[in-house]
């Protein structure tokens, strides 16, 4: 029985896992022909890779020659002609008559600019008599200031009201502080006045018994020295009188005889004149010496003592400021503090303080309007006035030279060539009546030779440069020279305006003229086939195609990416490598594709 269960089970296994393949198989088929009929359903394309190679074109551009050096004639002003001496194609020299004209002595064009002139002139010379006034905001900018200071006011009221309570409280404070600091400090300072007055007096004599001390010291030196001078005097007094007695001997020596005793007589007194003279400065000396050590002996003695009291009155007496300063201090808090409180009692309700804040806060902003709006409005017409003033002096001059214009022209009776050439487009007769500034024909300086410009594509005008020569098929032209390279003003992105000189014998203004230039054989590593590329609202496309691999094999789709043609012939394009990135370009499809769409690779072939 066991084994009949087992064999079972293993048999039922087996089916499970062969209906398992079965369904496998089943999916697998049906998935292959879902992709195998799609695939046939998709739009067939041929594609290949952008090849490496050359391309050469011809590149071509049409234009009318133009004169370069041509000058229009035309009339300075309404006149009747009288005579005509130009023709068609008549060749004339710079200053050749070409018309004349019948003179004109009225104009009512002259008579009205002069009117015009005259009123204006006049209308200014009344203008200048009346006095200037430069604008004056001292009455706004007066009211600006009280508005603010009532601001200023009302702010402090509606603190002061705010803090009524507070102020009162801290006004009677410093009322109670301050009285019992004035106490204080009134007894402080009359305590060191005190003690300063008896320091000055214990000061007054000590310096009084050194000064007598130190007058005794002076009175008994003064007598020593007065003893000294008198004992010199007397000695002095007798060593001249014996001078006298021997230099009267030594004169009385005649001329010739022996004088050397008398001689040395006078020199020996006069040389104990100056022993004694300097004994006694010297004993003069040593006495005021001794005195003035005596006398520094006493200050000596005395000044410690009376430093010590300078010291000490100093420094009492800088605290006795110190007091005096802070009772006047304490005094002003007292009486600012019991005028506080009596002004406590009179401030504003809050509501009524914060009323008179926004009342003064509006007049402060209408204040400063008022003062701005005015200067605009004096900006304004001072400006206003300034352009009205250059406008008027533009049209002075304007005037003025209109007027010299006409009356020059007044006097011309002739139209000369203004430069030398050939005439073309006259057609004016005597009597006709020309207008000013029509042109009356154009004067052909053929010897300044002929231009003309082309439009080439900027990717054209890369290959062109200044100086090159380039083919032209108008027969009468002989060489075309490159002279300029601008930007296309219609399309100056893509377009290039190329300015040239043409020169020939046979030239004409206004004919038209072609010119080419071949570019042989250029090189590209990125040539595709001209089928293979489209353009629409955004420009110059390809399809490239964008290659993944699936179990059922490879899925091909569309991808539209924007080139740059750099050049092209009849078969084949060259592009911007950059763009392509080496992958496959369509070349062809059997109906129309769209960007992101997959297709069937069905031909792949290198054209080229």
């Amino acid at each position: 029985m066991e084994n009949t269960g087992v064999q079972q089970k293993t048999g039922k296994r087996k089916w499970v896992i062969t209906a398992a393949a079965g369904f496998l198989v089943i999916i697998f088929l049906l998935t292959f022909f879902s992709n195998t009929v799609m695939n046939y359903s998709l739009p067939k394309v041929s594609a290949q890779y952008p090849s490496y190679g050359t391309i050469s074109t011809s590149n071509r551009a049409s234009g009318l020659i133009e004169a370069t050096r041509k000058e229009p004639v035309k009339a300075f002003d309404n006149r009747v002609v009288e005579a005509v001496f130009v023709y068609e194609y008549n060749e004339v020299m710079a200053g050749d008559v070409l018309l004349t004209l019948k003179p004109q002595t009225e104009s009512d064009e002259l008579t009205s600019y002069k009117t015009q002139l005259e009123q204006i002139e006049l209308e200014r010379y009344y203008e200048s008599l009346l006095p200037v006034n430069p604008p004056d905001y001292t009455y706004l900018e007066d009211a600006i200031d009280m508005a603010s200071d009532n601001l200023k006011t009302a702010n402090t009221d509606l603190s002061n009201a705010q803090n009524k309570e507070t102020i009162i409280a801290n006004a009677q404070t410093t009322i109670t502080q301050s009285g019992a600091a004035i106490v204080q400090l009134t007894a402080e300072i009359d305590a060191l006045s005190s003690v300063i007055a008896q320091l000055r007096l214990d000061l007054s004599e000590m310096e009084y018994e050194r000064d007598q001390e130190i007058l005794v010291l002076e009175q008994n030196c003064a007598a020593a020295v007065a003893a000294l001078e008198d004992d010199r005097d007397d000695e002095l007094e007798i060593l001249y009188q014996e001078l006298a007695v021997a230099q009267a001997a030594l004169d009385a020596v005649p001329d010739g005889d022996d004088n050397s005793a008398e001689l040395a007589e006078v020199n020996r007194i006069q040389n104990e004149i100056i022993s004694v003279t300097d004994q006694y400065e010297a004993d003069i000396h040593a006495v005021n010496s001794a005195c003035q050590t005596g006398i520094d002996a006493v200050n000596a003695y005395y000044d410690p003592g009376i430093d010590q009291l300078n010291s000490d009155i100093a420094e009492l007496e800088g605290q006795l400021s110190e007091k005096s300063t802070q009772l006047v201090t304490e005094q002003d808090k007292l009486e600012r503090a019991q005028q506080k409180l009596a002004e406590a009692e009179m401030y504003l309700t809050v509501a009524d303080a914060e009323k008179a804040v926004t009342r003064a806060q509006k007049a402060l902003a209408d204040a400063k309007k008022a003062l701005s709006d005015q200067k605009k409005i004096d900006a304004v017409e001072a400006e206003r006035k300034k352009r009205a003033r250059q406008e008027e002096d533009k049209l002075i001059q304007d005037l003025k030279d209109k007027i010299k214009v006409l009356e020059d022209n007044m006097k011309i009776t002739e139209i000369r060539a203004p430069i030398s050439g050939m005439t073309t487009g006259f057609s004016v007769s005597p009597g006709e009546e020309i207008m000013k500034d029509q042109v009356l024909g154009i004067i052909i300086d053929r010897s300044g030779g002929y231009s003309a410009d082309f439009v080439f594509s900027a990717q054209q005008a890369r290959m062109i440069y200044i100086g090159m020569e380039m083919s032209v098929s108008f027969n009468a032209a002989d060489r075309v020279f490159v002279t300029r390279i601008r930007p296309d003003p219609n399309d100056p992105r893509n377009s290039r305006i190329v300015s040239t000189i043409v020169e020939g014998e046979y030239l004409w203004e206004g004919n038209s003229i072609e010119v080419r230039f071949d570019d042989y054989s250029q090189a590209f590593e990125c040539l595709v086939p001209n089928s293979s590329i489209m353009e629409d609202g955004t420009g110059k496309f390809v399809y490239v195609l964008d290659e993944k691999k699936g179990p059922l094999g490879e899925k091909y789709t569309a991808l539209k990416v924007n080139v740059e043609v750099l050049a092209t012939d009849g078969k084949m394009s060259a592009l911007d490598p950059s763009v392509i990135q080496y992958r496959r370009i369509i070349t062809r499809s059997e109906k129309p594709i769209a960007n992101g769409v997959q297709v069937r690779l069905e031909y792949f072939q290198q054209e080229g």
